[in-house]
């Protein structure tokens, strides 16, 4: 072989390997399209099962799927034993799974506030939780929830959701000073976006029939594509100084709110 051989292009993910929660569709189906072109190897999880598979085999053998209910602890350590069973280890956790419920105060109701608060909050508890310990065994890792704007700012009809964003943005720096104080290379972010076009946001504009003013709605919402980069950042060792930090991805929103 030539000495003067052309250097190895290798991804900013390379051998490292994620799991990623809601990973059937959205910012976690866009995200693991990003991290596998980069070189990681991937844990998909969703409570859909067909939805993740079928996103898990547009990738190819690098990516799992995994059917994964996150509010149940035995669901996820069966997915920490399906990651280290196909990988060995884990180097990343993308807590993206989440639901939500439109209502304010008054009118949401005591079982749809535990519900909400089930899967967006003790979802990325759970998380955690396991994911520490594997990452404190791989020699480091990085965490990654998604929490949202609404933790930033009051949002009347989003009561049950914008709290559980909230729980995620302060269990992100609980998390971060433990992982500080234990030294072993872990770091856990929170990323807040503003509205992304998914089906969990765009339904809630079903029952417009205007079309200008759908489309005024839509316009303001961002991609999946638009939030996949900053975890790919956070992901990587570029953002290994970044532990306990919030990432706001909103175009000003949370500062500047305008209905």
């Amino acid at each position: 072989m030539n000495a003067m051989h052309a250097e190895v292009n290798m991804g900013r993910l390379q051998d490292k390997v994620a799991i990623i929660t809601g990973a059937g569709g959205g910012i976690g189906a866009a995200t693991a399209r990003l991290f596998a072109a980069e070189g990681a190897r991937l844990a998909l999880t969703d409570i859909n099962r067909d939805a993740v598979e079928t996103v898990a085999s547009a990738i190819g053998t690098n990516a799992i799927a995994i059917g994964h209910d996150v509010t149940s602890e035995a669901s996820w350590q069966a997915v920490m034993d399906a990651t280290l069973q196909a990988f060995g280890k884990l180097d990343v956790l993308v807590n993206n799974a989440g639901i939500l419920h439109v209502g304010n105060v008054v009118h949401t109701s005591l079982d749809d506030w535990k519900r909400v608060q089930a899967v967006n909050g003790d979802g990325v508890f759970l998380g955690c939780k396991l994911a520490v310990p594997l990452m404190e065994k791989s020699g480091g890792g990085s965490i990654i929830n998604i929490s949202s704007n609404s933790a930033n700012m009051g949002v009347s009809g989003f009561c049950a959701y914008s709290a559980s964003k909230g729980l995620v943005r302060s269990l992100t720096k609980n998390v971060a000073a433990y992982c500080h104080e234990r030294k072993r290379n872990v770091r856990c972010n929170s990323v807040h976006p503003k509205g992304v076009a998914t089906r969990m946001i765009t339904s809630m504009f079903d029952g417009i029939e205007d079309d200008s003013v759908r489309a005024g709605l839509m316009s303001k919402l961002c991609a999946p594509e638009d939030i996949a980069p900053m975890l790919l950042f956070l992901a990587s060792d570029e953002s290994h100084i970044a532990n306990g930090a919030e990432f706001t991805i909103d175009d000003t929103e949370s500062m500047h709110f305008k209905p």
